[in-house]
């Protein structure tokens, strides 16, 4: 990433379950625990100035998208360089072609890892080996001196309350209970 570039590597919300889906994978949606994950990542970006949103095509990349972009009022832009199964060198592409935007990228767990050591290396390990769960988001930047670095954020919880999101749906607030 270039300097003041930031790009958010967002792993899709929880989907429907592979086993019994019928239809193609990539029509696979969002089940509803992860459409209440995909609102709770909206408040992750208050504050923050996105230019774009990019998806794979995936519709449950798309669905998790959608709110964000949503709340920026920006459309959702798909590419398939950051599908299931797409090469890493295909992303880099993608990440490098930015050109100098804040961007957000949903797109899936084989890829995520892949992205995060290949521009900075060592990250996986630095955070803990957070890994990539599902909801999850990764923020790369340049750091000082021109260094990138990687910054691990865990999945919102599902069923917390979020006023703030919730607002801007016009959703009503909902209590966590535990």
């Amino acid at each position: 990433p270039r300097v003041g570039v930031k790009i958010y590597l967002v792993r899709h919300a929880k989907a429907q379950r592979r086993l019994g889906w019928e239809n193609a994978d990539g029509m696979r949606p969002l089940s509803p625990a992860g459409h209440d994950q995909a609102l709770g990542l909206v408040e992750r970006f208050e504050g923050v100035s996105l230019a774009r949103v990019i998806s794979s095509p995936a519709l449950r990349c798309r669905q998790t998208a959608e709110p964000i972009a949503a709340r920026f009022g920006l459309g959702v832009e798909i590419d398939a360089r950051i599908a299931e199964g797409a090469s890493t060198s295909g992303a880099l592409s993608l990440v490098r072609s930015l050109g100098g935007e804040t961007a957000l990228l949903a797109c899936h767990g084989d890829l995520i890892p892949a992205l995060v050591e290949k521009l900075v290396p060592g990250a996986l390990e630095m955070e803990g080996g957070a890994g990539c769960p599902k909801g999850s988001t990764w923020l790369l930047q340049e750091g000082a001196g021109g260094r990138a670095r990687a910054s691990y954020l865990p999945p919102p919880r599902v069923g917390a309350a979020r006023p703030d999101v919730d607002a801007i749906f016009g959703i009503p607030p909902t209590v966590a209970i535990e």
